[in-house]
């Protein structure tokens, strides 16, 4: 089998893998320890791109690969890395991690704060809370020790994304997709004053699309698609506010007239292109 980076054949004689899916696998994992990550593929000659083709049948696979943003990913991990030390640290009590973290202050931080900047939606004012909080002791952090997990599963989330973006993004559309049909319900939830049910059904849309905006940030993407997430901006900063007021009425119309349709459209968009690329990609 041939393989093509980006139209440039490349020398590829340590694979170990019996199957295509492997294959891409370890040709994927290749691409990122060179600082690149896998944007699309195509299979020659096309009859070997039905089904699972076997690496046998495959004469050439064309790899179209884009540069990692090396910098994103170099301060996510610094967060990360920082949340992990933390989280060992209020387990074992370490006063060494307490002195690291208190050194570290300046660069989590200033990570936290270029990501932000970077249109990352991460909560930088947390950040700056725990990396003050570390001054007075464990006990202060160990109140926040839920949140300090949520973080950092956020955090490894969103690096999942960076790294893997199409397959994230996939994940995602079929969360929400189940999301947005249990929220056919939140006008009856509403009426019920079944608040609680209606707000956690709320908050775990929310944080999903938050990751799908990241996501679809990294991959080109149908004008539509970016129209959508224009169009739903404004309604989601409604959303937030009426969300604070607790205005329950204003919140399901919200939800039922304006998100929800705009929301189910770019679901639909995005399962339309993957099916258009993934055709593309076995030649079809």
């Amino acid at each position: 089998m041939i393989l093509k980076i980006n139209g440039e054949e490349v020398s590829w004689s340590d694979m170990e893998a019996s199957s295509f899916d492997e294959a891409l696998k370890e040709i994927q994992n290749w691409l990122l320890a060179q600082g690149w990550r896998l944007v699309s593929y195509r299979i020659h000659p096309e009859s070997a791109s039905r089904g699972a083709p076997a690496l046998s049948e495959i004469d050439v696979l064309d790899i179209e690969a884009e540069v990692l943003n090396q910098t994103t990913l170099t301060h996510l991990d610094i967060l990360i890395l920082w949340l992990d030390s933390l989280g060992h640290g209020l387990i074992s009590r370490n006063e060494t991690v307490r002195q690291n973290c208190r050194e570290a202050a300046d660069q989590i931080i200033k990570s936290a704060d270029l990501l932000f900047h970077n249109g990352i939606n991460i909560p930088v004012n947390l950040i700056r809370n725990l990396v003050h909080e570390v001054d007075s002791g464990w006990t202060e952090l160990q109140k926040n020790r839920l949140e300090i997990d949520q973080l950092q599963s956020q955090l490894e989330r969103l690096k999942t994304m960076l790294l893997y973006p199409r397959e994230s993004i996939q994940k995602l559309v079929d969360l929400i997709s189940y999301s947005l049909f249990q929220t056919d319900g939140l006008p009856q939830l509403v009426y019920a004053q079944r608040y609680s049910e209606a707000m956690g059904l709320i908050v775990s849309i929310l944080d999903h699309y938050s990751l799908l905006v990241f996501g679809l940030a990294q991959i080109t993407t149908p004008d539509e698609m970016k129209q959508l997430q224009t169009e739903c901006l404004p309604f989601f900063n409604e959303l937030s506010e009426a969300m604070e007021r607790m205005d329950w009425t204003y919140i399901s119309d919200l939800w039922e007239y304006e998100i929800h349709p705009r929301l189910t459209r770019l679901v639909e968009l995005i399962k339309l292109q993957a099916g258009i690329e993934q055709n593309a990609s076995q030649g079809s």
